[in-house]
C-alpha cells in the first residue's frame, strides 16, 4: 500500500469539466481506503498501485499538451510528472530525482 500526494493543473477550456470529472473518477478507481480531496488542485490518496501504474491510471483522462500532474510517493524518493511542465529545472531543484511519466 502506498500514499501519494498529487498536485494538478487542468487547463480551463471547453472540455475542462469532463477532464476534471474523469480525473476524479480515475482517482476513485485506484484508491485503496482513504483520500483527502479538500482542495481542488492537491489530493492525498492511498492506493495499492505502484507509482508508474498509478500515474498512468489517473492521467488517462487528461491531455498532456495542456494539463499537468505532479505525483509524489510520500515517505519515498519516487516522484513523477505528466504533461506540460513550464519550468522543469526549477521543479528538479526541489525534487532532484523526479522523472517524466512514461
Amino acid at each position: 500500500m502506498a500514499n501519494y500526494w498529487i498536485s494538478l493543473r487542468i487547463k480551463n477550456d471547453s472540455s475542462y469539466d469532463e477532464r476534471y470529472n474523469d480525473f476524479v473518477a480515475a482517482l476513485h478507481a485506484v484508491k485503496a481506503n482513504g483520500y483527502w480531496p479538500e482542495t481542488t488542485a492537491f489530493w492525498i490518496i492511498e492506493s495499492n498501485l505502484a507509482i508508474d501504474p498509478f500515474v498512468k491510471a489517473i492521467t488517462k483522462p487528461l491531455d498532456g499538451k495542456k494539463d499537468m500532474v505532479l505525483v509524489r510517493k510520500i515517505a519515498h524518493d519516487e516522484s513523477r510528472y505528466f504533461g506540460a511542465i513550464e519550468y522543469p529545472d526549477v521543479l528538479k531543484s526541489f525534487i532532484p530525482n523526479i522523472q517524466k511519466a512514461a
